[in-house]
């Protein structure tokens, strides 16, 4: 059975419950005198038994029992609706992020250098029948199934073929001194704050790839953030290239410091924790994998598929990233304030900063200070923009994984779960602390966000396999994320906020969806939180 046939099928049975709760309620309403009789936890008229819902022990006393029964089911089954409509969605993105691959790489394989066993590689299909569901953009239905994720690391393109041609070993002393010198860039102009590192201190890191239309777009809209001379820009990158160099040695107006993740791709082109010629291909039988003897052959994931390296990357730098920046990087070993998680494809409003003091202030009161607090969500474009209101509710990572700002307070508490979040067999980082957050490992209950009712940040990444006849570009995308900033600026900048308690449960969280099986990225992740496994592979680092 499709997946959209689930979901009509999931949407049907939602709507049959609902009618049979109105009738099963309308009938007791008349029929079931008010001294109906609770027996061991299950509802008894004239004698008899009723039969418990799907299996539980329910007490259901009169008519608005049975109303409040059938209404969490309804509520439960729209969560897993909810869920798989998130697949489809992703399924159709990642199809997209695979065509883009194999188109770049054909390129590269075509230039001066190429290799065809690389082509060959990423040629290999994703993980289609367990695709997370990842980073919905919804200002409108049809912009939310266009949605783009963070984008898997590709073949660079062309223009960038000079560097990837460099060599290897030297890019790798280049990272490795980026991140030993962790040098300020314009420290004029931060270096009072620097010294202070209070609880005003803002710190944004994004994480670089090469899209750098969106991202000078995303330094654009930076420029434009009130306060951001206050602020200081640690930029973890993945890739070397001489536009990039340049763009961002063109920032003049904040703290920039930039970091390289050395698991890249690029400087691990033939080896662990990029793609070593030995590896198992993706889709090839256990048994066929142990008769040839690749890499890692007795440990498939759960769906019996091997790793790719094009998409492990992205939960190994994320995670990379984060302990990084909190525990090693010494010029902010005493900040206690925000760090605040963007992409390069993200778009800050003018009062980014004025709205993350705020909430921020208002955690500390509240004493809710392990609460991520989350610029805006992917329904946040709809209505009115409710400017000075802040939802507080349980953290979803498919709805709140676009401008996360934490604190030291939940950066330890993640941090001690390292091991369920490594292990947990998803490449995806934001499905993996969604798991982690509603198992009760970093609280008894799960985490919980403090979300901006009106929207201080936009995904420009909106291309996907709907996209036909649009401007993949960016422009389109950028254009309206400034008219949308000029269309609500009336409403920016509050005075004082209104925090709206929204209640409900995340979610449910079931197995993961795979691409995680390998014991060499488990061991790299727990590494990276400072967790010796053992593993050779590790010591790259």
């Amino acid at each position: 059975m499709g997946m959209k046939r689930m979901v009509a099928v999931l949407v049907a049975a939602v709507t049959a419950v609902a009618m049979v709760g109105v009738l099963v309620a309308t009938h007791w309403s008349h029929a079931v005198p008010p001294s109906v009789a609770a027996q061991g936890g299950y509802a008894v008229h004239n004698g008899q038994v009723l039969p418990g819902v799907r299996g539980k022990r329910v007490q259901v006393v009169d008519a608005q029992g049975v109303v409040d029964v059938m209404n969490q089911l309804v509520g439960e089954m729209n969560q897993r609706i909810e869920v798989l409509q998130s697949e489809i969605d992703t399924l159709a993105q990642r199809q997209e992020v695979l065509i883009q691959a194999n188109a770049d790489v054909s390129e590269v394989s075509a230039a001066p250098g190429g290799h065809a066993g690389n082509q060959q590689q990423q040629q290999q299909q994703p993980h289609a029948q367990h695709m997370e569901p990842h980073h919905q953009q919804q200002q409108h239905e049809q912009q939310r199934r266009d949605a783009g994720q963070q984008q898997a690391p590709q073949a660079p393109p062309q223009q960038h073929q000079k560097s990837l041609n460099m060599d290897v070993s030297a890019l790798r002393q280049r990272a490795a001194a980026m991140n030993r010198a962790q040098t300020i860039q314009n420290p004029a102009i931060c270096k009072q704050h620097l010294l202070n590192n209070n609880d005003d201190l803002v710190v944004f890191v994004v994480m670089a790839h090469n899209r750098l239309n969106y991202f000078e777009a995303l330094l654009q809209s930076m420029r434009a953030v009130r306060y951001i001379e206050d602020a200081v820009l640690v930029v973890s990158q993945d890739m070397f290239s001489s536009e990039q160099d340049a763009l961002l040695d063109s920032i003049d107006f904040m703290c920039v410091i930039r970091v390289f993740y050395p698991g890249s791709l690029q400087l691990n082109p033939d080896q662990f924790p990029g793609t070593d010629p030995n590896d198992c291909p993706r889709d090839i039988s256990k048994e066929e994998a142990l008769r040839i003897g690749c890499n890692n052959a007795r440990n498939p994931d759960q769906y019996h598929h091997y790793r790719e390296a094009q998409f492990t990357v992205i939960k190994h730098h994320w995670w990379w990233k984060l302990n990084f920046v909190f525990d090693h990087m010494p010029v902010l070993k005493n900040h206690n304030g925000l760090k605040v998680l963007l992409e390069e494809d993200h778009y800050l409003a003018p009062d980014t900063i004025h709205m993350l003091l705020k909430t921020w202030r208002v955690a500390q009161e509240q004493k809710h200070t392990s609460d991520i607090i989350v610029l805006g969500d992917y329904d946040a474009g709809h209505g009115a923009f409710a400017g000075n209101v802040v939802h507080r509710q349980p953290w979803v990572s498919t709805k709140h994984n676009m401008g996360m700002a934490l604190s030291r307070q939940l950066f330890d508490k993640i941090k001690q779960c390292a091991r369920m979040f490594c292990e947990f067999d998803d490449y995806n980082w934001d499905w993996s602390l969604f798991a982690v957050s509603a198992r009760g490992c970093i609280d008894q209950m799960a985490i919980h966000a403090l979300v901006m009712a009106g929207q201080r940040i936009q995904h420009l990444g909106v291309c996907g396999v709907h996209s036909a006849g649009k401007d993949c570009s960016g422009t389109d995308a950028i254009e309206r994320a400034k008219r949308f900033n000029a269309a609500n600026a009336a409403q920016m900048f509050p005075q004082s906020l209104q925090v709206v308690t929204k209640t409900g449960q995340a979610p449910f969280v079931r197995a993961g969806y795979g691409g995680w099986g390998d014991p060499r990225d488990v061991n790299l992740c727990l590494s990276f939180a400072g967790i010796d496994t053992g593993d050779s592979n590790t010591n790259l680092f």
